[in-house]
């Protein structure tokens, strides 16, 4: 694996931060998300750089840019993205995870334009230095082995992001913004998988949380969904993510509501995030294998975390954490929905 990171990061972080793929091997796929909301006025952007190196026939590989815009206040999305033949572009460099065209993202700045149907973008964005990062499961083992097949990562806990967004040619400043950014990777994807983060909570600016569920598929057969949920607090991290927590926290999904249960470290934590099915953007992206994944996005969640802790032997109330506008709910399968027109 490259290392191209100041020497004052720790390897944690530049393992969790850096491109995994060699640019050889396959089947693999290896995809950065970076996800933000602004609360005045009220907008969020949702950019993704994702490879997918399928097989020996180069023609089968691709590269794709993907950039989403909700306009809140008139509830609409924009959707603007470029494919590229993954094996026809110098996509790899030793300063940069990954350049498609003269779009990037490094671990300093992700920089890009898109032209898509009602959407030209441009974004120059300067982000913090990493101070640490999560790793979703419970050892760093999974991170190693060859199952689970895909591999998440938020490369920063929580970071900040400054810097200019152009939405068909009207200027967005960023500044201090907090951002969600999730890598993942893997020689394989799971037949579904949901996954929420919220970086944006009103009763502490500090908080975060980090919710996924996926079923895994081994031998082809598949799994019961593993489900590993991470909130950070008050200062404090509660994860719940251990090999029997993964199994045993508690899950209620549907179409556009996700309840979920879980203790850690002398809490119990109540999560309600739901979405309004008329903010839903479906999506198509290619796979690796000539598997399509069929994705459901709301980048306008709610959320609600009811957090009690124990006084003699009881459960009580300790806080309510919530958010009406900066989570984002995604859903993913090889089904595609029923009754909801694809984006792309």
């Amino acid at each position: 694996m490259r290392v191209f990171f100041k020497k004052t990061l720790s390897p944690r972080l530049y393992l969790d931060n850096s491109l995994v793929w060699d640019g050889v091997s396959f089947p693999f796929h290896e995809a950065y998300d970076i996800i933000c909301h602004d609360q005045n006025p009220r907008w969020a952007l949702w950019l993704r750089y994702a490879l997918y190196n399928s097989s020996s026939n180069k023609k089968n590989n691709t590269a794709l840019l993907l950039a989403v815009f909700l306009d809140q206040e008139n509830k609409k999305y924009y959707l603007a993205k470029k494919p590229f033949e993954l094996n026809s572009h110098d996509i790899l460099h030793s300063d940069r995870f990954v350049s498609l065209g003269d779009s990037y993202i490094s671990l300093a700045e992700s920089s890009g334009f898109l032209h898509g149907e009602g959407l030209d973008i441009k974004w120059d964005i300067s982000f913090e230095d990493p101070k640490t990062s999560l790793r979703i499961y419970p050892n760093h083992l999974f991170y190693i082995f060859k199952y689970p097949g895909i591999k998440f990562v938020q490369p920063r806990l929580k970071s900040l992001a400054s810097g200019q967004i152009f939405v068909n040619h009207i200027k967005k400043e960023v500044r201090q913004m907090p951002v969600y950014q999730e890598h993942f990777y893997g020689t394989s994807q799971p037949v579904e998988w949901s996954r929420a983060g919220c970086v944006n909570f009103k009763e502490d600016s500090t908080a975060g949380l980090e919710i996924l569920s996926f079923r895994p598929v081994i031998k082809n057969r598949i799994l019961r969904p593993l489900i590993f949920c991470c909130l950070q607090m008050d200062g404090k991290k509660y994860s719940a993510n251990s090999m029997i927590k993964m199994l045993t926290n508690k899950s209620d999904l549907s179409n556009n509501c996700w309840v979920c249960e879980f203790k850690a470290q002398g809490r119990r934590f109540v999560l309600s995030i739901t979405r309004d099915p008329g903010m839903v953007i479906g999506l198509a992206s290619p796979g690796i294998k000539n598997k399509v994944h069929y994705t459901d996005m709301s980048l306008d969640a709610k959320i609600k975390i009811t957090a009690f802790k124990k006084h003699r032997g009881k459960w009580i109330f300790n806080k309510t954490l919530s958010s009406d506008f900066g989570c984002f709910f995604e859903t993913t399968s090889l089904s595609k929905p029923a009754n909801r027109p694809l984006a792309l």
